[in-house]
């Protein structure tokens, strides 16, 4: 094989791994599939031209020319798909897409055929067989030449609206194009008899190089988080092996006797220094490549502890702007608040968002039913090339506030609000890590919120309440201070207990769902009954807080009811059967008189339940023995 056959293999190579990255990535946009095509159709061109240098007789090397070239047919077309997607148009608009599928139809055919080439011949010592260009070959290259500088074109009379992203990806695409453009044209020259060797080739490389470097440092598509994180995976497997050889060596060398144990120490060793390794190359790589590689456990522990030290609102929102800060370094960062009479969103706290300048954001109903309702985040340049939202205002409006994402903060059904973040300081995109964190996250920062904003009106309904008391007579003052003081206490203590056992059970349940959903790892069943153990234990805990919670809002004269019609035998019959077990267990005769003719009544079920089951639990707690009749 030649140095050209060498030099293409490598580039094949190295053009199938970027297109395993993109497959990889999962992505949902249109354009990384299209890039991953062009790099397939490449791919196989580098392919063919290395076997092509290889084959030693005529016939092989016209047959290997005729195949190589078959893919380079649809480069444009593809090459085309991509740069539409990439400017966000219509595919279904654009006239050059119609054209670039019929002419990769009419050369592909033609090449299979034998119009692109006119035979092979061996014209120069380091290449084998040159082709002669065929009737189609001047067609192609003039149709490869409009095409490829057609949308460069366009992509410059963009650039200066695009925003400071955009033109990033901009500038290393057309350097990453033209790089590969230049490295065809040499391979043109010797279908024509022109003795000046494909040289362009080493130009490809250069192509792939910067295409390597816009991925690890500039984000040019979202395929960099796992670049990143395999780089270090097998570095840190690679310098583990390479340390445990080292010490088996220097081990066996001077204690050959002791080698038995010595294995037992080195197997140690590795499991303990594993996760240290890993650790160190992981902040070489935030140093580095400027972003950080961070541990989502570590990330909701750490803001754990900081929601759960508080109920001061203002220090809660600082503790949640540091920990994203430091997380994903972005630009901007606010929290709204939800109002549903409203239907608006208040901004309650705001760094950076300059063009934000009211106090409320409304008019997003769309965006609130579809996806804040629902607790999906959104993210806004990827939601405005969805066809559903094209010219969508919503969204315009978000992107012309320069936000990237924005994230629900829902406990349950409850909307509390949204968290808003702007562009990465890096110019990154915020990739699948960082939208899961989010929403692991998100129910927990509502929650706190929302424990935060429930004791700041309790404070500030204690300091209106004692303006009122004190224009009442001394009498009434004196007792409703008291009262008040009652109150007061009663109303701290169901509101801190409230906080300090709804907030860490929200974590506890959080890193449940985590465990359960594999996300740290497979389990065996045995763990996965504990788990469901736990989780059962959880809820039940959940339940006697809502309890506690009743108990206040009763207090507080804001219970409300939910009147259906109940079959009142129907209930009283399954309060029967419910205590069974706990009279059998105490020996206490347990009676139950039901009439069968009981009326159909308008009443709140659970609530009038919750009722019978107090009085009969009270009764068959505090009965040591005789019996315990209920009569209906």
């Amino acid at each position: 094989m030649t140095l050209f056959g060498i030099v293409s293999l490598i580039n094949g190579i190295l053009l199938s791994f970027i297109a395993f990255l993109l497959i990889r990535m999962k992505t949902q946009t249109r354009l990384g599939r299209d890039i991953g095509y062009v790099a397939i159709s490449i791919a196989l061109w580098c392919f063919g031209y290395s076997i092509w240098q290889s084959v030693s007789d005529e016939a092989s090397a016209e047959m290997w020319v005729t195949i190589m070239m078959i893919p380079v047919m649809f480069i444009p077309l593809f090459f085309s798909r991509m740069m539409v997607h990439f400017l966000e148009k219509k595919v279904s608009n654009s006239w050059g897409i119609y054209f670039s599928y019929a002419f990769a139809v009419f050369f592909s055919i033609g090449t299979a055929l034998g119009f692109l080439s006119d035979g092979v011949e061996t014209r120069m010592p380091f290449l084998n067989y040159s082709p002669n260009a065929g009737i189609l070959f001047v067609p192609f290259i003039i149709f490869f030449f409009l095409t490829f500088f057609y949308y460069i074109i366009v992509m410059l009379q963009q650039y200066p609206k695009a925003s400071p992203i955009m033109r990033l990806r901009m500038k290393y695409l057309t350097i990453g194009s033209i790089a590969a453009y230049l490295g065809t044209i040499t391979n043109y020259f010797l279908w024509f008899d022109i003795p000046i060797l494909p040289i362009g080739n080493f130009f490809l490389t250069l192509c792939l190089a910067v295409v390597f470097y816009s991925i690890v440092v500039h984000h040019t598509m979202d395929a960099r988080l796992l670049f990143r994180k395999w780089v270090v995976q097998v570095l840190t497997i690679v310098f583990l092996i390479v340390n445990i050889l080292l010490l088996k060596y220097v081990f066996s060398y001077f204690f050959p006797k002791y080698s038995f144990w010595f294995d037992i120490f080195i197997l140690i060793h590795g499991v303990f220094v594993y996760e240290k390794i890993k650790k160190k190359f992981f902040a070489i790589s935030n140093k580095y490549f400027f972003t950080s590689l961070y541990d989502p456990s570590d990330v909701m522990e750490q803001l754990s502890d900081k929601l759960n030290s508080t109920l001061d609102i203002n220090l809660i929102y600082k503790h949640i702007y540091d920990t994203f800060a430091n997380t994903f370094h972005m630009d901007s960062f606010a929290i709204l608040l939800y109002e549903k009479q409203q239907q608006r969103y208040v901004v309650a706290h705001k760094a950076g968002f300059k063009r934000i300048r009211k106090k409320y954001i409304s008019n997003i109903n769309v965006l609130h039913d579809r996806y804040i309702r629902k607790n999906l985040p959104i993210i806004v340049e990827e939601a405005r090339s969805y066809s559903e939202f094209e010219n969508n205002e919503e969204l315009d409006q978000m992107h012309k506030y320069s936000i990237e994402v924005m994230m629900p903060l829902n406990v349950g059904q409850k909307t509390f609000g949204l968290l808003l973040l702007g562009e990465k300081i890096t110019k990154d995109v915020y990739n699948d890590d960082d939208l899961r964190i989010l929403k692991t996250m998100g129910e927990q920062i509502a929650l706190a919120i929302g424990n935060a904003l429930q004791y700041q009106q309790v404070k500030n309904f204690n300091a209106t309440l004692s303006e009122e008391v004190q224009r009442q007579t001394k009498e009434l003052r004196e007792a409703n201070e008291e009262l008040k003081k009652l109150d007061y206490a009663k109303s701290e203590f169901i509101t801190l207990a409230s906080h300090q056992l709804r907030t860490p059970l929200t974590a506890i349940r959080g890193y449940l769902d985590l465990l359960m959903s594999g996300m740290y790892g497979k389990y065996s069943g045995k763990i996965g009954g504990v788990m469901k153990t736990v989780s059962a234990a959880s809820n039940r805990l959940s339940n006697l807080i809502e309890d506690l919670l009743m108990l206040s809002k009763i207090e507080a004269g804001n219970l409300q009811f939910t009147k259906t019609n109940v079959d009142l035998h129907e209930l009283m019959s399954e309060m029967g059967r419910r205590f069974l077990p706990i009279a059998k267990s105490k020996k206490i005769e347990y009676v139950m008189n039901i009439p069968m003719s009981l009326p159909m009544l308008m009443l709140d079920k659970d609530k009038v339940r919750m009722v019978i089951i107090n009085i009969i639990d009270n009764a068959l707690r505090y009965s040591e023995k005789g019996s315990v009749v209920v009569n209906v």
